[in-house]
């Protein structure tokens, strides 16, 4: 036992056990080696971040390259442009490396916590199943970076409030600006050390130290927002202006199109339906974005996977839960106030309450892209969640007989492993992950997902039978239609 504390004690060997572990459970990661999902519509094919000079392009508002998300573009556009990496095992990598850091961050602050088995705990964070998408899916690397920004911005808060070191509060800031200009899921975490300044009973002047937080989180929160709604009003997607650029190149160097290879002809024109498929399509019959309604489907779907995720698949439904929104948000509030009013005792509880409240929020917004709105692929909004649940869990061990509870915290641990690994060879397989939804959620965007899926792959069979089932099912949808005559196109040009 003692040689086992040891080992645990040595952060070195703590931090490649995570590392070990996270690589054998997200090892399906590496069976899909293609870029897909947001991969070459926001990176690899995009002209606004290919063509830029520097990695200052994205922080100047001015530029034609600017983002609003300009530290995580930094970090890949160093990765593609500097470093010149182009394979996906090391993106992949690079991917799980930082997740173990995140992991190992969380190691350290149950350590010092005191809690019970940090390392088991930390593991529940580790294996999560929720944490596959963003583990598997490159771009989402700005997901798992945001992350380990937030828990270091954590870490200097509670050292300020422990010696009142302004300088701890600065780095607090300096790590929370460079969460928050990674990916914005932490934009509302002002509100959660706000109310943790108010439970600690600081001092009003320290209170000020705050407003520089709140600040950047309301100016982030306007940029994000006009970014999106200039995203779904694009006229022209950055890969169709790409392999437009293309083809005039071609032209222009007097190269004879049809005699390219003709899988190479259907994979370019599939790539380009793929993009104009979720943002320009749409736009012929466009969804309301009813926030609360996702957000009351979304809410209650959530919370069961992130206590015991046995079924990954989710697909919104079109109906109207803006009561039933209402009613949990308001039993939420009501929530906080009873804990607040109680004097609760366990003042650790409240924060984890109000954490989980602050990060459940972003479902909210899940409907800013219609593609969430019959997805599955919005897993990404619980990567900051998780750690709660493992926080959680520790709080629960305090409390609890501890022989068997630790031995069913690590076969709890070792089941989301296993649903990890089982989650993760579907998800790597878009191909697969949209036959298992058609199994049970019959939907027109589903079956032309599924129909661009065999389009990529140059299988004109397969993609015929399956627009022919989708029109059969809904025969007067104008999505498939579109497809339809996109593939006799297609059809035309591989016949040539």
């Amino acid at each position: 036992m003692k040689k086992l504390d040891d080992i645990f004690n040595n952060q070195f060997i703590v931090f490649l056990l995570l590392l070990l572990i996270a690589a054998l459970c997200f090892y399906p990661s590496f069976s899909n080696l293609n870029f897909f999902w947001d991969d070459e519509r926001f990176i690899f094919f995009n002209p606004r971040f290919m063509d830029a000079t520097s990695w200052i392009d994205f922080w100047n508002i001015k530029s034609l390259y600017y983002k609003s998300w300009p530290l995580g573009y930094s970090f890949f556009w160093l990765l593609v442009k500097f470093l010149n990496v182009n394979n996906t095992i090391v993106f992949k990598s690079i991917n799980i490396i930082i997740h173990s850091i995140n992991a190992f961050l969380l190691f350290k602050i149950f350590s010092k916590l005191k809690f019970h088995f940090p390392f088991i705990l930390s593991l529940i964070f580790l294996l999560h199943p929720l944490n596959v998408e963003s583990v598997s899916w490159i771009f989402q690397v700005l997901t798992i970076l945001s992350l380990t920004f937030f828990l270091l911005s954590i870490v200097f808060l509670v050292r300020f409030l422990k010696d009142q070191k302004k300088i701890n509060i600065l780095w607090s800031f300096l790590f929370f600006a460079a969460s928050v200009t990674t990916k914005s899921i932490a934009i509302l975490a002002p509100f959660l050390f706000l109310i943790y300044f108010i439970m600690n009973k600081e001092k009003w002047k320290n209170y000020t130290l705050l407003i520089p937080f709140f600040f950047l989180s309301a100016l982030l929160g306007l940029i994000n927002q006009k970014g999106t709604e200039d995203l779904l009003r694009v006229k022209n997607s950055p890969i169709s202006n790409y392999i437009q650029k293309m083809r005039a190149d071609d032209e222009t160097n007097n190269l004879n199109m049809k005699e390219k290879e003709k899988s190479n002809t259907i994979e370019m024109q599939a790539r380009e339906d793929l993009f104009n498929f979720t943002f320009l399509r749409k736009k012929a019959d466009p969804i309301i974005f009813d926030r609360a309604t996702v957000f009351a489907q979304a809410l209650p779907h959530y919370v069961s996977m992130l206590i015991l995720p046995l079924h990954q698949q989710f697909i919104y439904e079109s109906k109207n839960s803006s009561l039933a929104a209402a009613i949990i948000l308001a039993l939420l509030i009501v929530a906080i106030f009873i804990i607040l009013y109680k004097k609760y005792n366990d003042i650790t509880f409240v924060h984890l309450l109000i954490y989980f409240i602050i990060f459940i929020i972003p479902f909210l917004g899940i409907t800013l892209i219609s593609f969430y709105y019959w997805s599955n692929v919005s897993d990404r909004y619980t990567y900051f969640l998780i750690p709660g649940i493992a926080f959680f869990i520790g709080l629960l061990y305090t409390k609890m007989p501890r022989v068997w509870f630790k031995k069913a915290i690590f076969c709890y641990a070792l089941i989301l492993g296993i649903l990890t690994i089982n989650y993760g060879i579907k998800f790597n397989s878009p191909l697969a992950l949209y036959q298992e939804i058609i199994l049970y959620k019959k939907h027109p965007v589903i079956y032309s997902s599924l129909f661009e899926q065999y389009l990529i792959r140059g299988d004109l069979k397969n993609s015929s039978k399956i627009l022919h089932e989708g029109i059969k099912e809904f025969p007067n949808d104008e999505l498939l239609k579109g497809d339809v005559m996109r593939l006799e196109g297609l059809k035309s040009i591989y016949e040539k």
